[in-house]
């Protein structure tokens, strides 16, 4: 294996809470003028992107305001600003298409490395130092690889190995690995293997619009916010067939209520403090969903919820094993259709198809399928039902995140299980960390300098997707790591000597940003 540079901060993954890091690293540490060298390695061509913002489609809109869609902790209203200043025809309310998200967190991480005037260093590792009155200081340097491997190198630095084959060492990790697609591959009930060609993934773009011109009827697994997305897609292509759509309990996601067209009083709520303390004290998940009941009757529903997510973490951290369970087994469901909700124009083509005959919504849990040999059909067999669902010319999975990370084939995860560098929480949700990131033991001691954010803590405070958490996440490792470069830096004046540069197969900075 080739070796390559030290850094005091690798980020693994370039997507939305990736970005998020870098961003407001390189601001907290210009401002305080510390000595810092970034790398930020992602798969894919395109940074900033991350699965849910790569579209390029008009129809995929955020599920989200606009105004509250900032990237950095310090800015939540930035997106919108971003959006006035291109002169784009959206109120503050408005959700917007998602591939503007993607455009504005890339005109941010470029803004903020050329506010720091980071320039292209002409060396094999494409690396960009900002040469600003603190050009010295920091540096970032993006690749184009997958990270598959970290392992403890000396007494206090992580050494980690890519899929093209060469190794960096770090002095602290950020797991920023997002959504990812890898996350729709789970494992059916039946252990039947599956045709790749009938058994479609949602982002794969190219399938789809072929698919649209071609099929006829389609499966899609999971009725939540990736299957609507998939069906505008299908819609916007052309498809003229029909949709079945499977899933446990066959919910679809409640729509928004545009601020325009809001019947209920508009007067801002917060949950009573005395609600707050009972729904995170020990009582039993039975009494607190009583509870949240009482409290909606003869109120706005979405604003009770909507103000309840700030205390999502606490209430979900006071409950037991066995109640988790109970949530995840038969409430949760319910839960993300609620919380989860969809844009109106989006949930108004939804129930139009559903009108019109040709979308159907099936509760039931798929079991396997049966492909038809020298045949495109499909035939889709549910569990406790006696007779297969179909033909369905392809079958699209839309079933999310991986409900298990025990059962996740990621070979940086397992890596890092291997090494003792991440244990996954008891139901599989997400990895144990501390309050501000840190990967922990079992038994609660900090593994050192390792940290992660967005669904990789789902384990800890179960929802951690959203934007808001994220870029809340993101500052507070920002702080943490730079309290610990200070901390290294006031022990000792020496610094630590990088290791020989060789090559390596990254990709320009500014040229992924742009393209």
């Amino acid at each position: 294996m080739q070796s390559d540079q030290t850094y005091d901060v690798v980020v693994i993954g370039g997507g939305t809470s990736g970005s998020s890091v870098v961003i407001q690293l390189i601001r907290a540490a210009a401002k305080k003028a510390c000595k810092l060298k970034i790398c930020m390695l992602e798969p894919r061509e395109l940074l900033c992107a991350g699965v849910a913002y790569s579209t390029t489609k008009p129809y995929h809109l955020l599920n989200v305001p606009a105004i509250s869609m900032g990237i950095e902790e310090e800015a939540p209203d930035a997106f919108y600003q971003w959006i006035s200043n291109q002169n784009l025809p959206f109120s503050p309310n408005d959700f917007v298409p998602r591939f503007l998200y993607q455009s504005y967190v890339m005109d941010t991480l470029y803004s903020v490395t050329k506010e720091h005037r980071v320039t292209k260093e002409h060396s094999v590792t494409k690396e960009h130092s900002v040469t600003k009155e603190h050009g010295d200081l920091i540096s970032f340097n993006s690749l184009t690889d997958s990270v598959t491997s970290v392992q403890r190198y000396q007494s206090s630095l992580y050494l980690l190995g890519t899929e093209s084959g060469f190794s960096l060492v770090a002095k602290s990790i950020v797991l920023a690995l997002g959504n990812s697609p890898k996350g729709t591959e789970h494992k059916l009930s039946g252990n039947k293997k599956i045709d790749s060609n009938s058994w479609i993934s949602p982002w794969d773009s190219e399938t789809i619009s072929s698919l649209a011109r071609k099929g006829s009827n389609i499966a899609i697994i999971g009725t939540g916010l990736t299957a609507v997305d998939t069906v505008l897609s299908l819609e916007a292509e052309g498809f003229t067939g029909e949709y079945t759509l499977i899933s446990r309990k066959g919910l679809l996601p409640h729509k928004h209520v545009a601020s325009t067209t809001l019947k209920e009083p508009t007067t801002s709520y917060s949950v009573p403090e005395a609600l707050i303390k009972e729904l995170t004290s020990s009582q039993s998940l039975r009494n607190k969903v009583r509870l949240i009941r009482q409290e909606i009757k003869g109120k706005n529903w979405r604003q009770v919820l909507d103000a309840l997510r700030h205390h999502i973490p606490a209430i979900w951290q006071s409950l037991t094993s066995s109640d988790r369970k109970l949530f995840l087994n038969k409430l949760r469901a319910y839960w993300e259709v609620h919380r989860h909700r969809i844009p109106p124009s989006s949930h108004k083509t939804i129930k139009n198809l559903q009108l019109e005959g040709r979308l159907k919504i099936l509760r039931g849990t798929v079991k396997d399928c049966d492909v038809v040999e020298d045949s495109q059909e499909m035939y889709i067999n549910i569990a406790n039902k006696s007779y297969p669902l179909g033909p369905f010319t392809a079958c699209i999975d839309c079933r999310g995140l991986w409900s298990n990370l025990h059962t996740c084939d990621s070979p940086l995860l397992r890596s890092m299980a291997e090494q003792r560098l991440l244990f996954y929480d008891s139901l599989g949700l997400g990895i144990l960390t501390d309050d501000f990131g840190l990967l922990t033991y079992p038994s609660g001691k900090i593994i050192p300098r390792i940290y992660t954010l967005g669904s990789l803590r789902r384990g800890a405070i179960f929802e951690s997707t959203s934007v808001r958490t994220i870029r809340y996440q993101a500052a507070i490792i920002t702080q943490s790591i730079l309290k610990q470069l200070q901390s290294d830096n006031d022990g000792s004046n020496s610094t630590y000597n990088s290791l020989q540069n060789e090559e390596v197969r990254g990709s320009d900075f500014s040229s992924r940003l742009i393209s």
